[in-house]
């Protein structure tokens, strides 16, 4: 358990080293380095002044690879900020900002695609 509530389900982790589901609570402002195994995070912001900066694994180690990331859970003005290491020139932070906000992004080693985006702003 980390100091910002980040519960991954421990029996999740597999002998093949992948996280498959990550769920990130957001207690006040707060950041969280995704590894480069978590490729589904489910993210709740739920109080008013809740922010999380969710910082992507470096994009040259996650080649070839998907990763989803929701908004479960938003009240008041909780938000999250998507960034990347600064691996990626071409990469613009994202904001999910509502419930059921998702994006699944894919590594090409380069650079990050968006391969869905449901945000709302």
């Amino acid at each position: 358990m980390r100091s910002l509530a980040k519960q991954a389900m421990q029996d999740d982790i597999h002998d093949d080293g992948v996280v498959y589901l990550t769920y990130v609570q957001a207690d006040g402002a707060e950041t969280y380095s995704m590894s480069v195994y978590e490729t589904t995070i489910l993210i709740s912001a739920g109080h008013t002044s809740n922010t999380l900066t969710l910082t992507l694994p470096p994009v040259s180690k996650a080649k070839g690879k998907l990763y989803s990331i929701r908004q479960v859970l938003v009240t008041g003005s909780g938000i999250t900020t998507l960034e990347d290491l600064g691996d990626d020139a071409a990469f613009t932070s994202l904001s999910l900002d509502e419930t059921a906000d998702h994006v699944l992004l894919y590594s090409d080693g380069y650079q990050w695609i968006a391969v869905f985006n449901n945000l709302s702003a």
